[in-house]
This record gives C-alpha cells, structure tokens and sequence, in this order.
C-alpha cells in the first residue's frame, strides 16, 4: 500500500495494481501508510499457515520478508485458521495449496494478461474466494511454469520441485538458449 495524492486528496491504493499518472505524488513511508501496511499484514497471516519451514518458498517469500520486517510479532486473531484438502492437483505439473493462498492475483491476471488462457480464477466471494480451475478442466496453459514462479507463497508448486530443494541449496548458472529463431541468455538454477 501506498498514500497517492489525487485531486480528491490522499488516498491508499495498492501500488501493483495502480497506474501512473501524469503528476502523481507517491509517498511510501508516512505513517499512516504504515499503519495500513502493518494491518493488511496482520490480516494475510490471519488465514496464511505459519510453516515456513516446511514451504517451497521458504527463504525467498515477500510474505515471510514482510513479516519479520513489518510484523506486530504476534497475532491478534485466536479464531481456528480456515482448512482446505491439500494440495489439489490442477494439472499434471501443478499443485495448488489453498490454505496458502492470499488472493494476490498475480496468478490469474498473468494467465488471463499475459498467457492469453483464463483457464485459473477466483471462484466464490468475500471470505469463502478461493483461487481454482474450472472443473474438470485441468490447468494446461503453456505458461503454467510461469504461473508457479510469480506465486510469491508457494500456493501454486510444480510438481517436479515440490519438496526436493530449499532455495540456498541452488546455484545460479548463465547458459544460452539455442533456439534458432532467437538465441539469448539464459539465468538456470541448478
């Protein structure tokens, strides 16, 4: 969240879902803003589970970053976490865990902006908004890879990676693509 000053006044807006504008004076660090960074904080973890170390995204999570940053220490919330079955395979690669999820909707507005294929949405409204496919359809986009990396807390996993490695077991490497329309370069973690 940020503080954008518009004709109106200032308002909060979520930074990654606003466009520029012309003029617009962006303030990332008063207080108001955050006080309203640390409560939409507190209310991602309110339904995220606290397992970490277990989660493929461990170690490279905004989430978890945000949370050791920005984070009150403890929660508030002593109402029982919502549960979901776990993981669910919507493809033959890809897993989705549910309970994980926050609604970010990076995942659907890249398959729907990017990819070209709506084939992963929101399904229900207010609390009971989940992320999931159209039944029995499977998640089958070309960009499904894609989809996994740009999840920022490990809902959506590849089936192939899930559970083999943490992120500071890996190595980088600089390799080329030898396609021959357009070779370029490459970044492998290994």
């Amino acid at each position: 969240l940020v503080e954008v000053e518009t004709p109106r006044g200032p308002m909060m807006v979520v930074s990654c879902m606003t466009p520029v504008a012309e003029g617009q004076i962006v303030r990332t660090a008063t207080d108001n803003v955050k006080k309203a960074q640390e409560g939409v904080l507190e209310l991602l973890l309110a339904n995220h589970p606290l397992d970490c170390p277990v989660c493929d995204k461990g170690g490279e999570c905004p989430l978890q970053d945000q949370a050791f940053s920005h984070g009150p220490g403890e929660s508030r919330f002593v109402e029982e976490k919502r549960h979901y079955e776990k993981p669910i395979a919507i493809s033959d690669i890809v897993y989705l865990d549910r309970e994980r999820c926050i609604l970010c909707d990076r995942c659907t507005r890249f398959a729907d902006e990017v990819a070209g294929d709506p084939l992963i949405s929101f399904t229900s409204r207010g609390n009971d908004t989940q992320v999931m496919t159209f039944p029995e359809e499977p998640f089958s986009s070309y960009f499904s890879g894609n989809t996994v990396q740009i999840c920022p807390v490990g809902a959506l996993t590849a089936k192939p990676y899930r559970f083999k490695a943490r992120p500071w077991d890996l190595n980088e490497t600089e390799t080329t693509c030898r396609c021959r329309y357009r070779p370029s370069q490459l970044g492998l973690v290994v």
